[in-house]
């Protein structure tokens, strides 16, 4: 039988995984737009939102 919170940290997981993509490529045209501190904020999400993944798997 499937643990139903299993199945919401499965479903947490992935869509954290594709708004932590989503914020890679946002911090990625910043850097190319020349805006590093844009950049450096963006990139610092994505840092955090990968440890809260890591901690989800």
């Amino acid at each position: 039988m499937n643990n139903p919170s299993q199945s919401i940290d499965c479903i947490k997981a992935h869509s954290l995984q594709k708004a932590l993509e989503a914020k890679v490529v946002e911090a990625m045209l910043a850097q190319r737009d020349g805006d590093i501190e844009r950049y450096s904020q963006l990139w610092e999400e994505a840092n955090q939102m990968n440890k809260e993944l890591v901690l989800l798997q």
